[in-house]
């Protein structure tokens, strides 16, 4: 059988396929687990290709955008993951980076790359493959460097839910509290205070790890309005407290280099402790306290040094 624009040859150097796919070196030969690699170009109109290659299938899935966004999945129902991605639904009402890069940029030529295990590979086998080619490619629409296991949701995972108490709207729904602190120039501590003390942010916004069950209208905002309104807000805060006499100085970032001491390919420079957080799943507080002169020797998961770079 044969299929257009698909790539059956796991390592193949064909000049002729349409995504030199060595550059990104996905071979078997050191991965986890063994696998079958497909490439599929313009996947969003390629759905059937989808299906007879992934139906019933567990393994890893890459996208790779027209424009440079790279992002890394995996699933052991390979098919209906990824062609979830192609829901209206999910581009419009879902936080994450990779749905809002889709929904900006839209899917044409999306190259679509699957690692098809083979038949019986259980979830951690699956999870494992995928950790491999994140820490591997580093993919700029992943927000996490490290993969979540089955079953160990982490503090900054927990789901979280904003709402307006001045328009009555239900205005965001983030999948993780590091999501908001990347995008919206706030801190975990504070997005968990406002949560267990029920206090307000800015005096407005209520943040929740469960929904509302009435009195808010579902208006959602993008994470790129949300951050204009909470700036607006955060004026007029200010005004409001400390009226004239209020003036912010704000830290100076710290640029952060991850050297990984077991397998220098993945050394990564980062511009500031949450940027680093973010990746590595922990609080910038814990990417500073390895930098104090303390922790000297010490290595974060027994393989990650991490340097101020003056």
């Amino acid at each position: 059988m044969k299929f257009s624009n698909i790539n059956y040859n796991i390592d193949s150097k064909d000049k002729n396929q349409p995504l030199d796919i060595t550059s990104f070196e996905l071979s078997v030969k050191n991965a986890p687990s063994k696998f079958t690699k497909y490439i599929i170009e313009d996947s969003y109109n390629n759905r059937k290709e989808i299906l007879k290659v992934a139906k019933n299938s567990a393994g890893v899935y890459i996208f790779l955008t027209s424009n440079g966004g790279l992002y890394v999945g995996s699933s052991v129902e390979l098919y209906a993951r990824v062609v979830s991605y192609f829901k209206p639904s999910s581009v419009s009402n879902a936080d994450r980076h990779v749905l809002h890069h889709l929904r900006k940029h839209g899917f044409d030529n999306l190259t679509l790359i699957l690692l098809v295990m083979e038949p019986g590979a259980t979830t951690i086998e699956v999870r494992d493959l995928e950790q491999y080619y994140v820490s591997t490619l580093c993919p700029n629409l992943n927000e996490l460097a490290i993969v979540i296991k089955s079953g160990i949701i982490p503090k900054s995972s927990k789901p979280v839910f904003i709402y307006d108490t001045e328009t009555k709207r239900f205005v965001f729904e983030s999948y993780s509290i590091l999501y908001l602190v990347n995008n919206l120039k706030i801190t975990a501590a504070t997005i968990r205070n406002c949560v267990n003390s029920g206090n307000l942010f800015l005096d407005r916004f209520i943040f929740t790890y469960e929904p509302l069950v009435e009195g808010y209208i579902k208006d959602f905002n993008s994470i790129e309005d949300l951050a204009k309104l909470f700036y607006r807000e955060r004026s007029l805060y200010r005004i409001r407290t400390f009226g004239d006499l209020f003036s912010e100085v704000q830290p100076k970032k710290r640029t952060i280099f991850a050297e990984n001491l077991l397998e220098p390919h993945l050394n990564k420079e980062y511009t500031s402790a949450t940027k680093a957080a973010a990746a590595f799943n922990c609080s910038p507080n814990t990417i500073l306290n390895y930098l104090k002169d303390s922790y000297s020797g010490k290595l974060y998961l027994n393989k990650w040094k991490f340097t101020e770079i003056k």
